[in-house]
């Protein structure tokens, strides 16, 4: 996702380093896969464009 965010940004993605969540060393558990399930969340726009409406209104301030 960083990556991906950083192409649409425009930004280098030469610092962007890939993890195991392992090595993060979070403070709490977390499941290896877990998925949010709802009834909405169709309704939500897919992760691309999501980033691109986020970014084109942060560039109008």
């Amino acid at each position: 996702m960083a990556i991906l965010a950083a192409k649409k940004a425009g930004i280098s993605t030469g610092y962007v380093e890939p993890r195991p969540v392992r090595e993060l060393n979070l403070a709490a558990v977390h499941p290896s896969y877990s998925v949010l399930g709802s009834e909405r969340g169709v309704l939500l726009p897919c992760l691309d464009r999501a980033l691109s409406r986020y970014l084109d209104e942060r560039q109008q301030f």
